[in-house]
């Protein structure tokens, strides 16, 4: 009996000795790579969609998955100008909606 109780408790340190190398792995790999293709048009799509409920930015797409990956946005707070640049709705060819920012 105690011969399995220690074959457990071996697997289960296994585990988690794998698991936190991977953990480990993730983590100092994420601060070298780049971001994804898609990230540079995603997240600031979400952070304007969570500040100002405008979801044009990228309206071929549901804003779900743009909201919850800029979520951590929110904590930087970053300068929001909806004056800034025009955005990518209103760069498309003559006879294609277009949309603004909204005030």
């Amino acid at each position: 009996m105690s011969k399995m109780v220690s074959s457990n408790s071996m697997r289960y340190c296994l585990v988690a000795l794998l698991l936190a190398l991977f953990a480990l792995q993730v983590f100092l790999t994420s601060r070298q790579t780049s971001p994804a293709y898609d990230e540079v048009a995603i997240l600031p799509a979400g952070y304007v969609f969570l500040k100002i409920a405008w979801w044009q930015l990228m309206p071929e797409r549901p804003p779900l998955l743009h909201a919850l990956s800029a979520l951590p946005l929110l904590t930087l707070n970053p300068r929001l100008d909806p004056k800034g640049p025009t955005p990518r709705a209103q760069r498309r060819p003559p006879g294609c909606r277009s949309h603004s920012l909204p005030g």
